[in-house]
């Protein structure tokens, strides 16, 4: 297989898709397979594999250090090489890492299906949304993120059944099934994604490869100094990733060990987990859409304002969640955190996206993800230590009071950007 596409080529034979609706099409996919293989995830580590609170964040903490190491180097690839090849990549990857998961249901295989679900991530992360905003441009791809979160948790809700439903015959049947069902995946996304709006530097004639792994880190680089708020955004991805590690690991284990689930038509705490995410899915559709309506995506100042506005609504659901006396109210903190962190994605994503070099967008992007990931990986294990020696809600206390010092940034952040209409800031010279 050659590096040179043509026209509308695909990198398997078959037909490319307009690339709106493909990118659309593949975050209804993406949300159906996620959803299916770990719906039922926080059972299947806490009553088949026995996890102790610490080695439920230190499975996560696997995760997380994959995607610290790869993110950047896989996005150097999609920079260089083919955006749409690091995705196909990614997908098998994954595969692999979800067969892993289910294959034996203990710390050691779960660690590892973890890892190597971490690197695969890392190839698609950063490559699908600089393809996008290539292939159509910027502020049209900023309206298509937020269609695709809503689009995302719409194939998210129809998961849960199918996941819901295999974990009833095993629980680790949703993992078996969600890796055979990835690798159908990638051979769909071969046939279909075409690239046509980027040439990498590494299929210009007569430039060496290393030349252009080097060109794309300097360019790199050079993005994230020519416009300082890109620091401080990374600072807050730094910040959002000690928290959401542990919430993520640690909130079945609360949920489970603090509570008694009442009765819901039979279906015990399968049914219970099943609706929680159900409960998140819808209320994310319509949080992306209120964000969406009352945020200009075309003004970098009303983007930081309204990710502003709505860490702060996190910091407040996620201690509530951590506080909370009863069920019903844990529940309704717990889908609050969920809302809010659904409808902040697409609008941080088109923040950070603004006025990028596209011979460095996937490499930029990934930056930020690998800021996330550092986050995690150095936070996740010291709370996981805090839930062991003290509780999960000395751990959850820390998940929202850690995210207190982004409000400061966010808000300079957003004084310190152009108003909607002014010209980008100058990118620097490679």
């Amino acid at each position: 297989m050659t590096m040179q596409s043509e026209g509308r080529a695909t990198l398997l034979p078959g037909r490319a898709l307009p690339p709106a609706a493909l990118y659309l099409g593949t975050a209804l996919i993406n949300g159906v397979l996620f959803t299916l293989a770990l719906t039922t995830y926080g059972l299947y580590v806490v009553d088949a594999a026995h996890l102790t609170p610490l080695q439920l964040v230190l499975a996560g903490t696997g995760l997380e250090a994959a995607a610290f190491i790869s993110e950047v180097p896989t996005g150097v690839v999609a920079d260089v090489y083919s955006r749409r090849l690091s995705i196909v990549i990614g997908h098998v990857i994954t595969a692999a890492g979800f067969a892993l998961m289910g294959a034996v249901p203990s710390f050691a295989f779960v660690l590892l299906g973890q890892v190597v679900w971490g690197v695969g991530y890392t190839f698609g992360s950063g490559a699908r949304e600089a393809w996008l905003a290539d292939e159509i441009g910027e502020g049209p791809a900023a309206r298509v993120y937020l269609r695709a979160a809503q689009v995302s948790r719409v194939g998210r809700l129809a998961g849960i059944p199918l996941g819901t439903g295999l974990a009833l015959i095993g629980l680790q049947a949703p993992f078996l099934v969600g890796g055979a069902l990835f690798l159908v995946y990638a051979l769909g996304v071969a046939v279909t994604m075409g690239e046509r709006g980027y040439t990498p530097p590494g299929r210009r004639p007569g430039e060496g490869q290393w030349r252009a792994l080097t060109a794309t880190m300097r360019l790199t680089a050079g993005s994230v100094r020519g416009r300082p708020v890109l620091l401080t955004i990374l600072v807050i991805a730094l910040l959002g990733g000690v928290s959401s590690e542990a919430l993520d690991r640690l909130w079945p284990l609360h949920l489970v060990g603090r509570f008694s689930f009442p009765p819901f038509f039979g279906l015990g705490a399968v049914g219970w987990f099943g609706l929680i995410q159900a409960g998140s899915l819808v209320g994310g559709i319509g949080a992306v859409w209120v964000a969406g309506r009352l945020t200009a995506l075309d003004d970098p100042r009303s983007l930081g304002r309204s990710v502003f506005l709505l860490a702060t609504l996190l910091i407040a659901s996620a201690l509530g969640f951590a506080l909370a006396g009863g069920f019903g109210v844990a529940l309704v903190a717990l889908w609050v955190t969920g809302w809010v962190r659904a409808a902040q994605e697409p609008l941080f994503l088109a923040w950070v996206n603004r006025g990028l070099d596209s011979r460095s967008r996937a490499t930029v992007l990934s930056v930020f993800s690998q800021a996330d990931a550092l986050g995690q990986v150095a936070g996740g294990p010291a709370l996981g230590v805090l839930a062991t020696v003290r509780s999960v809600r000395a751990a959850l206390l820390a998940v929202g009071l850690v995210l207190v010092p982004s409000l400061p940034l966010y808000g300079w952040a957003s004084r310190r950007e152009p108003r909607a209409g002014a010209d980008h800031p100058a990118e620097p010279a490679p």
